[in-house]
């Protein structure tokens, strides 16, 4: 193991140059951090793949720190990563920290302070051995670009997000590939009266049986994700086990997609609970058809035309009514 007493990050020429000497290590023990005045440890380690442990020494300390973007950005190897006691309380900006840390099964960041952080977008992403990730207690509310935080976190069985709060409205792709969350519950979520850009933020949920949208009303503007104007996947594609799909406060009059991939390769959705009119309108006939023995039921609030009638009659789905 490699011992470095001293690292000096009073400016990025430092950085750099340790950039340059770590990528050949495999494991490396930094045992103090002089406080440095840039509050910036961007890309610290970004690209050193052959990394497999890094240690900090008791002096380490990050307080000052402002910006952790792109720190442990492809660090392939990495097996063990302790940084559950670091004073996280002046970041704002942790975008692709961990992106690629495809090793590391286990993460400890229970305890941060992320109440000043803008940017969690790719945060997670490919973080493909992750197997448990506990951000419950998390404060988001200055959080703007969620977009692709826990992308392809394909381990993770469960992720508590109920309590995250947002001041933006980027949240596309940021479920994507979670394969085998068993459900996800977003119902508490307010993304407020802006347009929300939601793009496959749940598609490829392959094992996820129940998933539940925010309840409060989201003006999203994108739905389907698409290269050249050609849609390529559908917000629901591949949730192959998906039974229950509350579609809340989710309001598609302003998306301008198409939605012919909305529900592609979902085809065991039984049970949906949609109450916005325009949204209904929207996504009927991408309901998947049902068998006459195991009929889908579609839960709303709102009266329905004879149009949607009509259409639900054709897929085998009944209707259950309730008050507001």
């Amino acid at each position: 193991m490699e011992r470095i007493d001293d690292l000096n990050l009073n400016g990025k020429k430092i950085i750099q140059d340790t950039d340059l000497f770590l990528f050949g290590m495999d494991s490396v023990l930094l045992a103090n951090m002089v406080k440095n005045t840039t509050g910036d440890v961007t890309g610290l380690f970004a690209g050193c793949s052959n990394l497999r442990t890094i240690r900090f020494g008791e002096n380490w300390s990050v307080g000052n720190v402002q910006n952790m973007g792109y720190m442990f950005k492809g660090c392939r190897s990495l097996t063990t990563l302790d940084v559950s006691n670091w004073d996280t309380r002046n970041v704002t900006d942790m975008g692709y920290m961990f992106h690629t840390c495809n090793q590391l099964t286990t993460l400890d960041v229970s305890k941060w302070d992320v109440s000043k952080v803008t940017t969690f977008a790719f945060m997670f992403h490919y973080c493909e051995r992750l197997t448990n990730l506990d951000v419950g207690k998390w404060n988001t509310s200055s959080g703007k670009t969620f977009n692709n935080m826990f992308q392809c976190c394909s381990a993770l069985t469960e992720l508590d997000v109920a309590g995250f709060k947002f001041t933006g409205n980027y949240v596309h792709a940021m479920f994507h590939n979670c394969h085998i969350l068993k459900t996800l519950d977003l119902s508490s979520w307010d993304l407020g009266d802006t347009e929300v850009w939601m793009s496959v933020m749940i598609s490829a949920m392959s094992r996820a049986k129940t998933i539940y949208l925010p309840k409060k009303h989201v003006n999203v503007v994108d739905i389907v994700y698409a290269e050249n104007d050609v849609p390529l996947h559908g917000f629901l594609a591949e949730c192959h086990d998906l039974t229950t799909i509350d579609f809340g406060g989710l309001d598609l009059t302003n998306a301008e997609d198409d939605l012919g991939l909305f529900m592609n390769n979902s085809p065991n959705i039984r049970y949906i609970r949609c109450d916005v009119m325009s949204t209904l309108n929207k996504i009927v006939n991408y309901f998947p058809t049902r068998t006459t023995t195991e009929p889908g039921y579609l839960i709303t609030t709102v009266n329905v035309s004879n149009d949607i009638l009509s259409t639900l009659n054709s897929k085998n789905w009944n209707i259950v009514r309730l008050e507001e």
